[in-house]
């Protein structure tokens, strides 16, 4: 078993060194010693995912205690911290945890060296307890699936805040629900439903749900031509709503932030991550490619 394997070597390390007691010798100044054994698998190093927790205490100073989690995707030795110490993180497994002396220098510019207060000055000589432990390492199939189950929490979370938002407001009755969003006709006609492909006319407004108005097409006249279904022409959700309207109709789109700008925001910074929106959207005309005329009704 591994761990059998790691005390052997401790234990033959000790007795051949000058380390405190319990302690062994990487090199470099670096001594260690194993606190907890975790299992088998891959190492931080091997991992897409690790999350790693470190706490850094002067030698011989309780006073000075700094601790922090820290989740990455694809670390490296030289990632993590200088020389052995870096590489001796790498080949840790999950839920491993080791106690490293090392000098600061051991840490400079490396990740370890930011759990270490902003400000606060250390003589590269300066002996420092490490305690590290590796909290949870990934496959890239597991971080994925993760991501998958963490994003759908929160689409099922504000979907059910905006269907309560529209209950309030005694709106949701009025609602088609269209995917993740919900679309209220306000003015319906005849006809075919749009299409991808078709080139149109949009002109429209932006909303936060308190009714604070973000963006209004009319102000600089500035209807929106664009072809349905073309990437990067409309946010998800006004692509999705319109395949369910006709050249004149209007509606209202009260669209979830996954369907909107995400958890990113806006490039331009005016729409914050994860903010569900409501869009006053009009289809003015549709392009007839037959004679080469727009036709609005």
């Amino acid at each position: 078993m591994r761990w059998i394997g790691c005390v052997l070597i401790s234990i033959f390390l000790i007795a051949c060194s000058n380390a405190p007691d319990g302690y062994s010798e990487l090199g470099d100044g670096t001594l260690f010693r194993m606190i907890r054994f975790g299992e088998v698998g891959p190492t931080a190093c091997e991992s897409h995912f690790v999350k790693i927790s470190c706490k850094t205490t002067r030698l011989g100073e309780e006073a000075y205690d700094y601790h922090s989690d820290y989740g990455f995707q694809s670390v490296s030795a030289e990632f993590l911290a200088d020389g052995l110490l870096g590489r001796a993180i790498c080949k840790m497994h999950d839920q491993d945890s080791m106690r490293f002396i090392v000098p600061f220098s051991t840490l400079k510019d490396g990740l370890l060296d930011e759990y270490t207060p902003d400000g606060y000055k250390l003589a590269d000589t300066t002996r420092l307890i490490v305690d590290v432990g590796v909290l949870s390492t990934m496959t890239l199939t597991d971080f994925e699936a993760a991501q998958e189950m963490e994003f759908r929490a929160g689409v099922i979370e504000e979907n059910e805040y905006l269907r309560q938002h529209l209950e309030s407001r005694s709106l949701l009755s009025l609602c088609d629900p269209v995917d993740d969003l919900y679309m209220i006709k306000t003015k319906e006609v005849e006809g075919e439903f749009l299409t991808s492909g078709q080139e149109i006319a949009l002109d429209y407004t932006g909303h936060f749900l308190d009714g604070t108005e973000f963006d209004d097409s009319s102000k600089d006249q500035s209807t929106l031509y664009f072809q349905l279904g073309k990437p990067d022409q409309v946010i998800r959700g006004i692509d999705l709503a319109l395949r369910k309207m006709r050249n004149g109709e209007e509606a209202r789109l009260y669209i979830p932030s996954h369907l909107a700008f995400g958890q990113s925001g806006s490039s331009t910074g005016l729409i914050p991550a994860l903010t569900p929106l409501m869009f006053k959207v009009k289809v003015s005309a549709v392009f007839n490619p037959t004679d080469s005329t727009w036709v609005s009704r």
